[in-house]
């Protein structure tokens, strides 16, 4: 079974079901919708309590149906430890994928530097695996990473079927690279 436990609203989109089942994999919306309009303090509530249930849910999970591992797609390490040190303490294997530098954040700025070399130095450090989409990012990885940790290259695919339909008429009389 692959189930998802989503601790953050996703692109701002509101849930009319708490659980609900796309292609066979369950979605468990553990975080309430739009949260824009109200205080940082209160977001930041939110987001604490949405951590706790989740914590609650893994080991929940984990007790009728031993969970074999679990994957964690954030970045940001004061989202990653609370659940590393949860499937830790619950035996769980845990893996982290990564699709792209972790510079990238706050570039320039003394709170991008802290929270890349606190990411980069100690989060990463305790994964029992991770996962990225490329050399370049497993060439990175590793340097942090000196072998302590497994690491994998998990190549990001297309389906072509998915885009049948697009017309294949150039959209610009010059060359350009579409993001989808």
């Amino acid at each position: 079974d692959v189930r998802f436990l989503l601790v953050r609203s996703q692109l701002g989109k509101e849930y009319t079901d708490d659980i609900f089942t796309f292609n066979g994999i369950v979605f468990e919306c553990l975080a309430p919708g739009r949260t824009r309009n109200i205080s940082k303090l209160k977001k930041l509530d939110i987001l604490i309590n949405t951590i706790l249930q989740a914590k609650k849910r893994i080991a929940s999970l984990n007790s009728d149906k031993k969970i074999d591992a679990l994957i964690l797609l954030e970045f940001k390490f004061w989202l990653l430890d609370p659940f590393i040190t949860t499937a830790k303490k619950e035996g769980i294997m845990v893996f982290h994928e990564r699709t792209e530098y972790p510079h990238i954040w706050g570039i320039g700025t003394i709170s991008g530097f802290i929270k890349r070399t606190r990411y980069l130095n100690k989060t990463i450090h305790r994964f029992d695996g991770i996962y990225v989409i490329n050399k370049a990012l497993l060439s990175y990885f590793e340097k942090h990473l000196e072998g302590k940790i497994p690491l994998e290259i998990v190549q990001m695919t297309v389906e072509p079927d998915r885009f049948a339909d697009v017309p294949k008429d150039p959209r610009y009389d010059f060359p350009y690279i579409a993001f989808c």
